[in-house]
């Protein structure tokens, strides 16, 4: 507004419209951050219970490593006994009928 005139002057009104811009724009950005920063709840569905288990320390001593470690050998070594005995049988097996071999035909040779 000008003293002497009560009409507001072009440079007024330019900077009234490019303000009124700059708070609309202000208000959208502070907005979308908000929007950004509120946690989102994510619901889990899932019907398995949650199991919980205790903290384990960082630290640990060399004889419950050793158990540890022993145990997980014995439990490798017992996996690999039961399929390695199982695959012999098989495997002889399917040679057996691959190559078409009997056991009368073998008993009937040994004769």
């Amino acid at each position: 507004m000008n003293f002497f005139n009560s009409e507001p002057c072009k440079c007024c009104e330019v900077y009234k419209s490019q303000l009124e811009h700059e708070r609309a724009l202000n208000q959208e950005l502070l907005t979308t951050i908000s929007s950004l920063l509120k946690p989102q709840v994510v619901v889990q569905a899932s019907n398995e219970s949650t199991e919980f288990k205790p903290i384990e320390s960082r630290y640990k001593t060399f004889s419950s490593q050793r158990a540890r470690l022993e145990r997980e050998d014995r439990e490798r070594a017992a996996l690999n006994r039961s399929t390695l005995s199982a695959k012999p049988d098989s495997l002889i097996d399917k040679l057996e009928e691959e190559l078409k071999i009997n056991e009368t035909e073998e008993s009937k040779e040994t004769n």
